[in-house]
């Protein structure tokens, strides 16, 4: 059942459009919930803190403060994250909770939304992992298992049409893998599916080695060229 996510999405994409594109950015907050991920909350939805005063002078990620969403933030304006309505946090949470971030195969129907993935899954162009030196590979990652991503939709946005695309075995978020990605869509790795990944350890255990070399963060380092 997409159609509610969908009509999320839709209006998760407008602040990102607002925030990115010029728009109308004062009406939305971009938050990291330590239980769902990145979203979106309308400032009408959101209690003044010394928080969300900084974050007006200078934009970074910020947190939403749980220990409010609990009841009990002792620290009130004195905050230094989001206080947020407790009923649109929680109807993000079951939201996010529902969706299967995995990849489109394996039913993550947030990340086509709006035809993300059509430029990729309609050209001819291949997807590859390779690993820096070489010592095997690359390794050709099916397209349908492969998530949206800040990184995927950069490495789409300037890559040659129907090219072959291939990307370093340490851009994958090790964090999606485990399931604990908060950046979600709005990685700065790349989201492969879990399954072709635990196969593709299977087959080449030396890569976990690879992996573990990454910062464990869900932005991670600059994207990589093709």
């Amino acid at each position: 059942d997409c159609l509610s996510k969908e009509n999320w999405w839709t209006m998760q994409n407008a602040g990102a459009m607002q925030a990115t594109n010029g728009g109308d950015e004062a009406n939305w907050l971009k938050v990291v919930d330590p239980m769902a991920g990145t979203y979106y909350i309308p400032w009408s939805h959101v209690h003044p803190t010394n928080g969300t005063a900084s974050f007006a002078l200078k934009p970074r990620d910020i947190s939403l403060c749980l220990l409010f969403q609990r009841g009990h933030c002792n620290a009130g304006l004195r905050c230094h994250q989001v206080h947020a309505h407790t009923s649109f946090v929680s109807s993000m949470r079951g939201l996010h909770k529902h969706n299967n971030t995995c990849c489109p195969k394996h039913g993550d129907c947030l990340s086509n939304l709006g035809g993300f993935m059509d430029p990729l899954v309609n050209s001819e162009a291949r997807l590859f992992l390779y690993t820096k030196p070489s010592h095997t590979g690359p390794w050709e990652v099916p397209k349908d298992n492969v998530g949206r991503s800040i990184f995927l939709e950069r490495l789409l946005s300037s890559h040659p049409p129907n090219k072959p695309l291939h990307i370093p075995v340490d851009k994958v978020c090790g964090l999606h893998q485990k399931d604990k990605c908060l950046y979600r869509h709005g990685c700065r790795n790349l989201h492969v599916c879990r399954e072709f990944w635990a196969d593709l350890l299977r087959q080449n255990p030396w890569l976990a080695s690879q992996t573990n070399k990454e910062k464990g963060k869900g932005k991670g380092k600059k994207d990589a060229g093709s």
